[in-house]
């Protein structure tokens, strides 16, 4: 029993240590897109990842993500603060995890834009990278 307890708690903290890896690749997408290193933020991307914007930008493959993102960045995100929040982290197995979260967008004389995210992260070679990020806003209801 007492092998079983250690066990548990070597797991609890294995997955806590994963959380913890994605958050920091979240923050470290954040940190890239606020300095404004378009190529930053595709390093972060698996080779055939993919990312897909609230306006419905999409791009697939490292090379698209960081032209997509360097218009962007030289462009209306020019100055901006990207701020990501991950809510929830599920795996999938011990080495793909889906994250949901928010997405705070605040741009110079713009006012701040929020909007919802989700996450693939696929760990490899000990690094967890995004392997899709799509974000989104919900459509008002009609009445």
């Amino acid at each position: 029993m007492r092998k079983l307890a250690i066990v548990f708690l070597l797991l609890v903290s294995a997955a806590d240590d994963d959380r913890a890896a994605i958050r920091a690749t979240a923050t470290a997408f954040d940190t890239a897109l606020n300095t404004g290193n378009a190529k930053q933020a595709a390093m972060l991307f698996m080779e055939d990842g993919s990312f897909t914007s609230p306006g419905g930008n999409a791009a697939a493959g490292r090379a698209q993500i960081e032209k997509i993102f360097g218009g962007a960045l030289a462009g209306p995100l020019k100055g901006s603060t990207h701020t990501t929040t991950l809510r929830t982290i599920h795996f999938v197995t011990p080495d793909v995890a889906v994250a949901d979260g928010e997405v705070t967008l605040a741009r110079p004389n713009v006012p701040t834009a929020k909007a919802f995210l989700t996450q693939v992260q696929v760990r490899r070679g000990g690094r967890w990278l995004l392997a899709d990020v799509r974000a989104y806003v919900y459509m008002e209801q009609s009445r």
